[in-house]
């Protein structure tokens, strides 16, 4: 009789399984980082009768759907520093149904929480200013947020990470890159909402099967992961894949700059946020060394060691960057369309209403504004600027910018 063979893996387990549906020797899976409940279920199903691949995707599915059952409506808080992750996270949190407003570090939540009243906390954990451990620590010392549900959503995924982030007072922890189904099930144990709203009021979208990937394959950047934790989301995918290349095609100077001052912390910190992204967008390989490179200054390796992983990273990184603005360039461009004004128009007035009643409900305004402003790069760029004025509540600024938009729109 041959063994049961069982994969461990931190990456695309849904894929993998669906993928493996004509592999008879493989007979299971489990994620990293493994967790004890999975790991218990896993056993008493191989006792049993193991369920098929299918079976398997048919039961992710159902968990999906009743997650979305208890989080249809939720107002959660986002802190996050990455404008990567951000885009991510808000993205798949809203087309999921919920509602979202972010915060850029923990001093920023704070702030934010003294104001408004969330259902539950996405608490990145390595940010500057304040980071997610002493946030939670200020969070739990006050008797009004003992019971605010606050999860960790961090790269880190070893056992004893996760006992940290429990240790401060978190409620569990998601590991990036995201999964999305274990994302929300994760979520779904710890927040719910009562529903105040209409059924028009929140749409969900339900994630459909996932369709062929629109990009071609290229060296170091497995599209169908990325695409994966997008959900299928082409267009997501290509401005995380473009926001990706902005923010860390100059990660190797940066990152010299915390070498020269021997700021250990700064160089951590950069090396965990490089390992996040790539994860998220399936650069498997250069998580792999970021990944290397963080745990080499943690356990205070010699600088010679450090700088060799750099260079391996560097190397990664700049083939990447290149790869994806190639392969971003062979994208068909959509034709130019003239902007509608009178729809313009109509949701600026909408928006003004929103804003001027302090209502984060602006934000679902947003991504329509983007769409509606397409040919008008000036025009977009007010939009994320008062995107992230609301987000930050500073509806202030952004009612003095939504008069300069339509100023703009008048000329």
């Amino acid at each position: 009789e041959r063994p049961i063979i069982i994969i461990v893996t931190a990456f695309g387990s849904e894929s993998m399984m669906i993928s493996a549906d004509s592999d008879q020797y493989i007979d299971a899976f489990l994620t990293k980082p493994l967790i004890r409940s999975k790991l218990v279920s896993l056993l008493n199903q191989i006792k049993g009768v193991i369920s098929s691949p299918k079976e398997l995707q048919q039961s992710i599915n159902e968990k999906h759907e009743t997650a979305l059952a208890t989080l249809r409506g939720a107002r959660i808080l986002l802190v996050e520093d990455n404008e990567i992750n951000q885009e991510l996270a808000q993205e798949l949190l809203r087309t999921n149904g919920m509602r979202v407003s972010v915060a850029n570090n923990g001093q920023e939540a704070l702030d934010i929480l003294e104001e408004y009243q969330f259902d539950g906390v996405l608490m990145d954990c390595q940010m500057p200013i304040m980071d997610g451990y002493q946030a939670t620590k200020l969070l739990r010392a006050q008797p009004r947020f003992e019971d605010l549900p606050i999860l960790a959503m961090t790269a880190n995924a070893m056992s004893s990470d996760k006992e940290k982030v429990l240790s401060v007072g978190m409620n569990d922890h998601i590991a990036k890159p995201i999964d999305v189904t274990d994302m929300l099930v994760c979520m779904s144990k710890w927040i719910s909402t009562e529903k105040n709203n209409s059924e028009d009021d929140v749409k969900i979208s339900l994630p459909d099967k996932v369709a062929p990937a629109t990009f071609v394959e290229i060296d170091g950047l497995e599209t169908d992961k990325g695409l994966k934790i997008c959900q299928g989301n082409s267009e997501l995918y290509k401005k995380i894949l473009l926001k990706f290349v902005d923010n860390q095609s100059n990660f190797h100077e940066h990152f010299q700059q915390a070498l020269i001052q021997n700021d250990s912390e700064l160089m951590i910190r950069q090396a965990h946020t490089l390992k996040g992204v790539a994860g998220n967008i399936g650069a498997t390989e250069l998580y792999k060394s970021a990944r290397q490179l963080e745990s080499s200054i943690a356990k205070e390796h010699s600088e010679q060691d450090i700088k060799e992983l750099l260079n391996i990273v560097k190397d990664q990184l700049l083939s990447l960057c290149i790869a994806i603005n190639n392969l971003i360039s062979l994208q068909p461009i959509p034709q130019a369309k003239a902007i509608d004004l009178s729809t313009a128009r109509e949701k600026l007035a909408e928006l003004r209403t929103l804003i001027e009643d302090n209502d984060t409900d602006a934000l679902e305004l947003f991504e329509q504004l983007q769409q509606l402003f397409s040919t008008d790069s000036k025009m977009q760029r007010k939009v994320q600027d008062m995107t992230k004025a609301v987000n930050g509540y500073d509806f202030d600024e952004a009612l003095e910018l939504l008069n300069e938009l339509e100023s703009s729109l008048s000329l």
